[in-house]
């Protein structure tokens, strides 16, 4: 866990932050694993399981509330497309729920002038479970986006 967190901080270091738009609200679907016997494979057309909603504030923040919890973390956008975010909240797991923290990689394949754009991410937590259980669920998700 550590190591992964170092890790993506290296990482921060070299990419750039760009602020183009004010904001966005962003819709993602995809396959979440929460520790109860194995990934739960994306419906067509999804499941409520499988829809998550993401708030991105103007400073880089996001809100994320998903099948996995309700987590607050800090974005970094590259100039090549990628994305980086690290942050905390309260995670879910088919073992339970607790304060943890999360990280999010993944990229953005296109931006619109009127600020759509798609983006596939994996985003993977790991949380102490209010009942003292290590859990760590991920997702995987393919979502539009609209800045404004």
């Amino acid at each position: 866990m550590v190591k992964y967190l170092f890790l993506a901080l290296c990482i921060n270091i070299f990419i750039q932050s760009q602020q183009a738009h004010a904001g966005a609200f962003a819709f993602q679907t995809g396959a979440t694993s929460i520790g109860s016997g194995g990934p739960n494979s994306m419906g067509i057309p999804p499941r409520a399981t499988d829809v998550g909603v993401t708030y991105i504030h103007k400073s880089m923040y996001e809100v994320n509330l998903n099948l996995m919890g309700l987590t607050i973390a800090k974005r970094h956008y590259s100039k090549w497309g990628g994305i980086l975010g690290l942050g905390a909240g309260l995670i879910i797991s088919g073992n339970g729920a607790g304060p943890g923290l999360t990280s999010l990689f993944g990229y953005e394949f296109f931006r619109t002038k009127g600020g759509y754009a798609l983006s596939m991410e994996y985003a993977q937590s790991t949380a102490i479970s209010f009942t003292g259980h290590i859990i760590s669920p991920y997702i995987v998700r393919l979502g539009f986006t609209k800045w404004f």
